[in-house]
Formats: structure tokens, sequence, C-alpha cells
């Protein structure tokens, strides 16, 4: 059974496959077209193994063939086998495993085996084919390491791989590449291997389809190319008429996007996620989507059309620190080494990207952890993107730590993955059971308690995909749920390492004391690999990660000599793979590699009492958004121990008062914290506060720069995200508004007070938390100096009346009239960008026709325009701001209904050039929400419909406008029409 097996990997059928459309048609048709080939060389291995099986009869269990004939062995034994091929121990020794095997064993076998297949004319004539041979191992490896495998000289490699570039790039087939890689990347990709399952790594079968656990996410445009309209919760793009989404649920201040309208949001998109949000599971999910040509995943109908990529940017680092080589080079070793795609020239690909509609993922730039090397990967995409225009591109990445090195918000589109709602918690249980548990009525008996028991869990921990896929473990091993985050990764560890040894019944080849000192075997791995992360030259390979272990049995332990410690870290690191921790030189999840380099610190620093190191830890990393996960673990840690607040109070006012830039840090914290004093929490809110207002500038300069690090209005806004963040705890948002009011009284400037204010509207404004509430004027200190303040600028007059629009719609009109009394017709035409927070803010008069086009208050249009001519604002100078610029509120069919009403009883053309333009704008609003139908209207019931409806589709929004002012008889205003330059013609 065991011989056949193996046999089913046929030699013949291996040649052909890495030699198919590559110009050797006669060697091609003589391995695949019979299976003599095949026969000749399995009698030669059977021949030479029996010779080998009799001097070792109990050697390799008693089948030295069926070891060679394993896939993984057979393809490194034919390298080896052909003539020019270097067979000496330092080749063998990175080919095979030896370290079982006795010395010089597979050096003999392969060496006998060569000589027994060179016996044979047709086996010969195959094995000797120099031109052959370099395909097989690979042309598009460097010359050094070529030559290291081979007896060929340098010279002699060059002229033959010159043959070969020139042969393959003729016989290159992109249907053929597109095929193999597509049917490799779905084997690759579209199984289960994160956190989540009790499956072993190591067992390929054994593992499930990701889309069968896969739930899919929803999402939030966060980028400055979208502008919120407090209306009505609209949210659309200022910059691409094409841009579309489908509405799957509105706030007052957002539009979230569904998984299947994705890649309708631009051409390219950056995916922004907390720590477990999903990410990577995401990019694996929607590449194996788009390979299967699952049309109903997206809607977008030419998807399908494009071949997806995916590059995991830590692996790109390390491989551009080391090659100082670019995408496209690291991009073609890629499809070889994982996908299996041999002899891919850099050329045809280059040719690729050129010419066909490729997508590319760049996975994880929250992994490059130094930030100039971060800003030099930013630079290389973005260059990637000018060498090949064509191409589009998803970058993903942590939302702490994405503004130090942004990518070009003109040409990727920011979206926000977000937390699980009730209904995709309850999804991803199920999907899981239905993985792991075949019994029906213990599936659904645990699903049933599962979904009780998550309601005492804080929701931020059971919202969090990671986090809630370690929760069901946890559950399913224990039938109760833990209560913090510490407590999901210590209890999850220890799960992983301890209980699926005995519940999965796996065996256990690992020395007792090993197994016992395991916890500290995984800090040390995972602090010297996180500090190989931060440092300049990322090197992590398994021979580093073995020595690192072997280091901690023999230094810290003392549980082995320099005799054994190689074989037991070895043992170790196989023991880890199993249990779904270490995996391919890495934590199988960065949380898990966050976990363990916060429990070195905790047991190597804090609990042996080093506050001098310790304090360097902390003032090191604490702005260093790398770090963050792993700070705040360590502070948990250290919280846990505490019997008061003294220690964690010391601590936060030591680092947040030695270095402000920490203070984001210490403000994302303070909601796991327990042994924290509300005077600290004060300090902490009080200092942040006046942080950030000190260098910000009111009004607010347009598209200013918002990049974390670099000065105080990145730190500002990193303040004002982790305020926003809090949004959920009740406690800490009542503590914030006192800070507020404490920090009145050090505010000695008219300057600074506005600033004071501007933090207060916008993070009120903002405020995404369930505990929300209209502002009230008892919130703030001093009333009477506010309304005056308010009274005498025009940003925080814009500010104060979206936070109190509802209250104000009725008095619109009286609003108005109060603006242009206080700032003048100008002004009511400015639009802002925020200061603390990276949004468009609309126009008062973009306001004013919000609500002027409501069907109450439609009627009154006329005579209110006519009341605000007296006030200055003339209906022509509105006609020509209205036709040079989109109103971007909200608007709904109701409104649209009313508007279109009126136009047929409105006699005066200027009131009618208004009411078309803002229609006009309003079925654009209404096309995006309807993805491009027209709005169900009785065309019959409307003078201008036709009209409007004809203009609709038109690109150019300046010739839709200028036909709407050419039907009412005032193009003049406009004046002559446009070149392509923008200058009039």
């Amino acid at each position: 059974m065991i011989i056949e097996t193996a046999a089913l990997i046929s030699f013949g059928s291996w040649i052909g496959k890495k030699i198919a459309d590559k110009g050797f048609e006669s060697v091609y048709k003589k391995v695949t077209s019979s299976d003599k080939i095949n026969k000749k060389f399995y009698k030669a291995v059977d021949s030479v193994a029996k010779e080998f099986q009799d001097k070792h009869p109990e050697l390799l269990g008693g089948s030295i063939d069926y070891f060679f004939k394993q896939e993984e062995n057979f393809t490194q034994l034919i390298k080896l086998l052909f003539l020019n091929s270097k067979v000496d121990i330092d080749t063998i020794s990175q080919s095979f495993d030896i370290t079982t095997l006795p010395d010089g064993f597979i050096l003999e076998f392969v060496t006998e085996l060569k000589k027994e297949l060179l016996k044979d004319r047709e086996l010969n004539e195959i094995l000797a084919n120099k031109k052959l041979y370099l395909a097989i191992i690979g042309i598009t490896k460097d010359i050094e390491k070529i030559a290291d495998s081979t007896t060929l000289s340098k010279n002699e490699i060059r002229k033959i791989r010159k043959i070969l570039e020139e042969q393959f790039e003729e016989r290159f087939s992109f249907k053929n590449f597109k095929s193999l890689y597509s049917k490799n990347a779905l084997n690759n990709l579209s199984q289960i291997s994160f956190i989540g399952l009790g499956l072993d790594l190591s067992i390929k079968k054994s593992r499930m389809k990701l889309q069968d656990i896969f739930v899919r996410p929803n999402f939030k445009p966060t980028s400055g190319k979208y502008s919120v309209a407090f209306g009505r919760g609209d949210l659309v793009d200022l910059k691409s008429s094409k841009f579309r989404e489908r509405v799957i649920h509105e706030d007052n201040d957002s539009i979230l996007i569904s998984y299947s309208e994705l890649f309708n949001t631009g051409t390219n998109i950056v995916i922004l996620g907390n720590p477990g949000s999903g990410k990577s599971v995401l990019v694996k999910s929607a590449i194996c989507a788009i390979l299967e040509l699952k049309k109903q995943e997206f809607n977008t109908n030419d998807l399908a059309e494009y071949l997806p990529f995916r590059i995991e940017l830590r692996k790109y680092l390390a491989y551009k620190k080391e090659k100082k080589r670019n995408i496209l080079k690291y991009l073609t070793i890629l499809l070889e080494d994982e996908y299996g795609i041999a002899n891919l020239l850099e050329k045809n690909l280059d040719n690729i990207l050129k010419d066909n509609k490729i997508l590319i993922f760049f996975d994880g730039l929250d992994e490059i952890f130094k930030l100039s090397d971060k800003i030099e990967i930013k630079n290389d995409i973005e260059n990637f993107h000018n060498i090949y225009p064509l191409i589009r591109s998803v970058v993903t990445t942590r939302i702490i730590g994405y503004e130090e090195a942004k990518l070009d918000k003109d040409k990727f589109c920011e979206l926000e993955i977000l937390s699980f709602n009730p209904k995709q918690i309850e999804t991803y249980v199920n999907n899981w059971y239905s993985c792991e548990e075949s019994d029906l009525q213990i599936r659904e008996r645990e699903i049933s308690d599962f979904l009780k028991k998550k309601e005492k869990i804080d929701q931020e921990l059971v919202t969090n995909p990671l986090l809630l896929s370690l929760i069901v473990i946890l559950y399913r091993n224990n039938l109760k749920v833990p209560d913090s985050k510490l407590e999901i990764y210590q209890s999850c560890t220890k799960t992983l390492v301890d209980k699926w040894d005995s519940s999965k019944e796996l065996t256990i080849d690992l020395d007792e004391e090993v197994y016992k000192r395991k916890e500290t075997i995984f800090a040390d791995l995972a602090y010297w690999q996180y500090q190989q992360l931060s440092s300049e030259s990322i090197t992590i390979t398994y021979d580093m990660a073995k020595k690192t272990v072997a280091k901690t049995l023999i230094n810290k332990l003392k549980i082995a000599d320099e005799f054994t410690v190689d074989n037991l870290a070895e043992k170790f690191l196989d023991y880890a793979q199993k249990r779904s921790l270490y995996f391919d030189n890495n934590f199988t999840h960065k949380t898990f590699l966050e976990y363990y380099t916060a429990y070195w610190i905790y047991s190597n620093i804090e609990k042996k009492h080093k506050s001098k190191e310790l304090d360097k830890i902390i003032s090191t990393y604490c702005d260093n958004p790398s770090w963050f996960i792993v700070l705040e673990l360590l502070f948990n840690l250290i919280d846990k121990d505490q019997a008061d607040t003294e220690m964690i109070d010391t601590l936060i006012e030591k680092h947040s008062a030695n270095k402000k830039s920490s203070l984001p840090f210490f403000i994302n914290i303070l909601p796991s914290l327990n042994n924290i004093s509300s005077q600290q929490i004060n300090r902490v809110f009080s200092n942040a506060i006046l942080i950030a207002i000190h260098k910000v500038k009111i009004p607010p300069k347009r598209q200013q720069p918002t990049h974390y690090g670099m000065g105080g209005d990145g730190l500002s806004q990193q303040i004002f995200e982790r305020f926003q963040d809090l949004g959920q705890y009740e406690d800490l948002y009542k503590k914030l508004l006192e800070a507020f009011m404490m920090d009145y009284d050090k505010i000695n400037t008219t300057e600074k007070l506005d600033k004071y204010y501007s933090f207060y509207l916008e993070l009120y404004i903002f405020y995404l938390g369930d505990f929300r509430k209209e502002p009230e004027d008892s919130e703030l200190v001093d009333i009477e100096n506010y309304r005056k303040r308010v009274s005498r600028n025009a940003y925080l007059y814009t500010l104060d009346f979206h936070a109190h629009h509802s209250k104000r719609q009725a008095k619109y009109l009286q609003t108005i009239e109060e603006f242009i009394d206080n700032f003048g017709i100008d002004k009511l035409f400015d639009d802002y960008d925020g200061c603390y927070r990276n949004f468009r803010m609309p126009s008062v008069i973009g306001y004013y026709f919000f609500v002027q086009f409501m069907p109450e208050y439609i009627d009154q249009l006329e005579k209110n325009l006519s009341h605000l001519e007296g006030k200055g604002l003339l209906k022509k100078e509105l006609i020509k701001y209205m036709a040079n610029n989109r109103m971007f509120f909200s608007v709904n069919e109701n409104d649209l209904a009313s508007a279109l009403d009126f136009t047929n009883v409105v006699a005066n053309k200027e009131i009618l050039a208004i009411l078309l333009l803002r229609i006009y704008d309003g079925f654009y609003t209404q096309l995006q929400h309807n993805r491009g139908e027209p709005v169900s209207f009785k065309a019959s019931d409307y003078k201008f419909y036709d009209l409007l409806n004809s203009i609709r589709t038109i690109k150019s929004r300046e010739k839709g406008v200028r036909k709407i002012l050419e039907e009412v008889n005032l193009l003049e205003i406009l004046g002559k029409p446009r070149n392509r330059k923008g200058k009039r013609k």
C-alpha cells in the first residue's frame, strides 16, 4: 500500500510540469507520452533502496524507498540526480533533514542512484542535459546561488541562462501562467491556517475551507476624500463621480459599506483595522473569491477579470534589505517559491503587469516597525503604481500608526474594517462549531449557551474577530467565558499548549523539563523576534529561532548541554508548530507574539524589580504604535498584581510627564486598567487637552498635513482620536467632561480659548459611542464667553450650528441672517478641513439649501431668497456658486419630488435655475445609492424631468450645468466654457 501511494509521484510528470511550454518539446514528449521513463526511474530507485535496506534493515522503518518517494524528498532528490549537480555533504544537508540518519547515508545513496540512472541511455540523455538542468533548478536565482549547487562554471551558467531566457520569453503563455497560478493560489490560501480551530497545521487534509468559517465584515470610509453631511448622515466622494456605495446602515454621521461593495469604493484601497480585526483573513478570502469567479461575492462587474496577488510586506522588507531589490523582483521570487511558478522571467512579469488587469494586496503595512522602513515601503508601493498605472491595489494596516506613513490620499481611499455586530458574532460561532463539532445536539446546546454567556463579556472583546475566535476556543474547553483581553491571551495560550494535548490526544515528543518551562521559552523567543523586527536589519530564520531556544535551554533554564540542546530545541519548535503557536519562523498571529513579548518584559524585568530597565523600555516605545499592544498587555499584567493605585499612577505620571508624545498611548489603555486613581485619569486628560490645542490653528489650513509624530498637529490628531475611542465608556466620558471644565481656568488667551472650544465641538460631533446626548450648555463653564467667541469666529460658529443642527432646523433662515451679520456674505461659501479630525465640513450655505429644500420649507424658497438678497446675498452669485460647486448634503426622493413639483409653478428664471441645479446634484446622490438606476419618478408629472434625466449621466458636470442654465436663459452667468487645462475658451 505504501509503495503504491508513493509511486503516484511520477518522475516523467514531474519533469513535464517543469518544462511545459518552455521549448523542450522532444524531452517533454519523451517523459509524458508513456510510462516507460517512469518505470525505468523507479526500477533504479527500488534497486538501490533494496541494496541499502540490506545494510540498514531497521532504517526509516524498513522503507527507504518510501522515504525518497515522499513528495518533498522526491523533489530534492531529482535535482541532485542530474549529471551537473553538485553532490556533497553541504548540498545534501540543505536539501534533506539528516539529523536522525547515519552519517553519510543520503550522500552515499544519491551517489549510487546517480550512477545507476546514468547507465540507461534515455535517462542519461535527460539527466546530462545542461539546459534542462538549469531550467529545473530555476534560472531566476542569483548566479552565485546557482553556482553553489552545480559543477557548471559561472561563465557556463551565464551563457546557458541567456539562451534559456530568450527561449522562455518567446514561449511564455499568460493563459497557462494564469491557470497554474490560480490553481496553486487557491490551494495555498483557501485553507484555514489561523488561530480559531483546533486543527493541527501539519495535517493539511484535515483543514477546512476558509469560506466555511469566514464572516464577511463591513466597512466605513475614513479618508479625507470624504465629507460628512451632518443633516441626514450621507457620505459622498468629493473627488470622483464614479464612487458608489450600497448603504447597509445609516448613522448620524456615517454610512457603512458592505463586503460586497468593497471594490466599488475607489481604484485603490487602504483597509485600516484594529489588531485582530481580520485584515489578512479578509485578503485571503477576497483573493479566493476572485480566483473562483464567485461573482456573487462582490457587486463589481469587472472584478473577475483581475488576477490577484498577495505580498506580505514584512517578508518583502526582509528581502529588500537582504537583496536590495524592488517589488517586481520580489514578486517574481514569491511566485516561484510559494506558488510553484518556475522560471518566470522579470520581463514576462513586467509585461503581465503592464498589459493585464492586476489587483495586488499589500498585506500588513503595520508589521513594518521602523518609521524609516515604513516610509520606504510606502514609497515603493506608490512608485510601483507610477510604473504600472493599470494595476489596482489594496493595502492593509492597523489604524494606530498608519498616519506615520500615509499613502497618497488622492490615489487611495481609506476604509476601516468594522468590529462584528451581533449577527456577525452569531454567524461566526455557528460556522466555527460546524467545522469543529459533528454532534448536532452538542453543537446546538453549546452555541445557545455561548451566545447567552457572551453578553457578560466586554463588547470590545467579543466584537473583535480574533479575540472572538479565542473566546470560543476557551469556552469550548471550559464552558465558561473570560472577562478581559489579558485573560483571553493567558487562558488561550494555556489552552493551546496544555488542554489540546489531552483533548486532541496529540503525542508530546518533548522532554518533561522543557515542557514544564515552555512559557519561558516562548517568551524569550518572542522578545528576541520583536527586537529583530524593530532593528535595522531584520533577519529571522529557522536556525536563528532554534539558536534562541537553545540559548534559553542552556543559559537560563540549564536543562540542556551542548550535546543535547540542538535536538531539544528542534523538538520544541516542532511542538510549537503542532500547537498552532509558532509556524514558518513566526508566531501564528501577531497578537501571540505581542503577548509573549509583554510577558517577557513582565517576568524578566518588572518581577525582578529592575525599575530602570522597565522605565527605559516604556520610555523608548510608549510613542511607537508598533509597541502599543505589547505595552498595553504589560501594563495589564502589572495592574493585575496591584492592591492599590500607587504603581500604575506612578508609571503613568512619570512617563506622560517626561514624554508628551506618550499621551495617546496612555489614553488608549485607560479602559483596561483597574488600579488607577480618578485623579491620575484627570491629569492624563487635562495634559492631553492642553497639548492638543497648543499648535492647532483656528480656522484650520486647508489640506493640512496630519502625520503622527511630525509636530503639534500630528500629536493633536492622535489625542483626539484616542478620546473618540473612549466613546463606549460612560464613566471615562464623564471624567473627560470634568477635565474640560477644569482646564478652562488654565487657558489664558483668546486664541487658546478658540482652540479649546473647537476641540470640544469636534469631539462632540464625531463622538461615535452609544453614550451620546445633545451637547448641553451646562457642560461648558463660561457660557456667555462661549457664545461671544462663537459669534466672532466663523469656524466655531459653523461647528456650533452643526452640533446643534436639529435644534436650529426650524430657525434656518435666522441662522443664515445671523451668520451674514457676524461674518459677511463671502464666509457663507467657505468649507473647512477639521482641526483635529481628518474631515471636510460643508459650508453654511450648503446647510441652508439642505433645509430649504425639505418638503416643509420648499414653498418659502422664493420669499426667503428675496429677503436674503436684501442682506446682500444676490441670486446670481448663488447660481454662480452652485454651478461651480456640488452641494454634498444628503437628499432623498421626497426632497427631490417636492423640488420637482415646485419647478412646475415657479416663474422667476433665477429661482428656477437654483432649483434645477440643486435637483441635478440630487440626481447624482440618488444614482450613487441606486447603483446607476434612474430615480423612480413619473416623467409626465414634471416639467423639467426629461432635461434632468438626459443630463444625469454626463461625465462632465460643467456640461450638465451649462445645459440647465441654457434652458433658463442664464448661460451668461458662467461665461465661456473651460478647456482641458481649466482655462476659459
